[in-house]
């Protein structure tokens, strides 16, 4: 049965390898990033910090399920003992190592969670002062809020906004939706 169970989790975590990394890399190649904001999804990563923050807590997240997995596993074959104690001690044993798996899996995440919301605070990138600098009124948010932006697609929203008094592009941190605008 211990066999099982570490080829079931071997392959969940090749499956989650394969569909995380290419799910990560495939953003800005071939023509994806035009195809996500035609599609309306504009927010992905865009730093080796927030790609890789990601991918750890995603893989923590299928570990989880696994040790969730081991747990129904565990209440099962004690429910299944009808009295047998050799039976139960192994449940019991299970569902035991679960509960400890799954405990250190979320500490893991927190503290994962914790340690590279901090790194990307420290991001020089994330800092919007540099917008705040241009006077009073002026503010970091969405493209689409800023008068006098038009266009159809990103590219040409950005151009607009180059151009509008009200509107600088490159003063903000996040992706190239997020602008600096006047109110």
């Amino acid at each position: 049965m211990k066999k099982q169970a570490v080829t079931f989790f071997l392959v969940f975590l090749v499956i989650g390898f394969l569909f995380g990394f290419s799910a990560v890399f495939a953003v800005g190649l071939h023509g994806a990033d035009k195809t996500a904001a035609s599609a309306g999804l504009t927010s992905y990563p865009d730093n080796i910090m927030e790609i890789t923050g990601g991918f750890i807590g995603t893989l923590l997240s299928f570990i989880a399920v696994f040790f969730f997995i081991l747990m129904v596993y565990g209440g099962f074959i004690w429910m299944m003992a009808r009295g047998n104690e050799e039976q139960e001690k192994k449940a019991l044993r299970t569902v035991i190592a679960a509960v400890i798996g799954m405990t250190i899996i979320v500490s893991a995440y927190a503290l994962t969670k914790l340690i590279f919301t901090r790194l990307n605070e420290t991001d020089p990138k994330n800092d919007d002062s540099a917008c705040i600098k241009k006077g009073e009124g002026w503010s970091c948010g969405s493209i689409d809020s800023c008068s006098g932006v038009t266009g159809q697609n990103i590219e040409e929203k950005r151009e607009s906004c180059s151009q509008s008094s009200s509107c600088a592009i490159n003063l903000c941190p996040g992706n190239d939706t997020i602008v600096c605008c006047q109110s």
